[in-house]
């Protein structure tokens, strides 16, 4: 394990490219176009124009919306259009709206190339609080769940919590601010240039492989293209590592993002089975 742990560390620091952005620098905007999902974009619309759901409701619908469009992104493979539920025409919204989209599609370009998937998930909102003020809301949520992955059928536990700032629109409720701390956002932090690296990570993966994937009879160099030092390499033909190792190697997040594939989160997230195991206040803000 400690060879497979090696050979993945050394890739996840090059396909990271961990970004220097400045605090508070402009978004800019994601490398793709969103996959439009007019299922989940039906049931939020649904929910926002029924009479009968207060406005807590329609907020937890909101939230909930946020979520699953992130979840079902990373199930198919393809960064859903987070624009039903973030209002852009708010400055804040359209930056959140850049941050997430362009973390999202940089985070399935990563696992497409190294064969990482999601084929499920669940999860929980925990409501901690919920401040609204005539049409603006503010919302602490935690996201508690779990993910499957195709190379396994081990479900990995996640938590991630949130801060989310609403206002209400002719449309409904909708999200303009997401204030959350992990490994993913520092990282990538805002202001970084998704399009970049996905334009740049062809030419990154090629770089590492060079250096790291040698022919069988060829010994490796012992050392990535950045100077992070690898396992050796057998002889025998590589054999891709079970997701397991992947994860325990380098982490995991609500996101899972491939290119920083997060330590710590991992590491919380293994101590999370007794506590996933007590029933979490779920369903919506009362």
């Amino acid at each position: 394990m400690a060879r497979i742990a090696g050979v993945v560390l050394a890739l996840v620091v090059v396909l990271a490219v961990i970004s220097s952005a400045a605090q508070g620098a402009i978004q800019p905007p994601p490398p793709y176009a969103p996959e439009p999902a007019p299922d989940i974009e039906a049931a939020y619309a649904d929910a926002q124009a029924d009479p009968q759901l207060d406005e807590k409701d329609k907020i937890a619908s909101a939230v909930d919306t946020y979520v699953r469009l992130h979840y079902e992104s990373l199930v198919r493979g393809k960064g859903l259009d987070l624009g039903m539920v973030i209002d852009r025409s708010k400055p804040s919204g359209e930056e959140l709206y850049n941050y997430e989209l362009g973390l999202l599609q940089y985070c399935l370009l990563c696992w497409r190339e190294t064969g990482v998937g999601v084929v499920s998930y669940d999860y929980t909102l925990q409501w901690d609080s919920l401040e609204m003020e005539h049409d603006s809301a503010r919302a602490k949520v935690v996201v508690i769940g779990h993910q499957v992955f195709r190379q396994e059928p081990t479900a990995y536990p996640f938590e991630q919590a949130h801060d989310f700032t609403l206002v209400k629109e002719t449309s409904g409720w909708m999200i303009i601010g997401d204030d959350y701390q992990g490994e993913a956002s520092r990282t990538y932090p805002r202001g970084t240039d998704f399009a970049a690296l996905a334009a740049s990570f062809e030419s990154r993966l090629k770089a590492w492989q060079a250096v790291n994937e040698p022919t069988p009879n060829e010994p490796s160099s012992g050392r990535s293209s950045d100077g992070v030092k690898a396992a050796p390499t057998p002889t025998s033909p590589p054999r891709r590592p079970p997701v397991s190792y992947l994860l325990a190697a380098a982490g995991t997040t609500a996101l899972m993002v491939a290119g920083c594939f997060l330590v710590s989160r991992w590491r919380r997230a293994r101590n999370l089975g007794a506590a996933t195991n007590r029933p979490p206040r779920n369903g919506n803000p009362r």
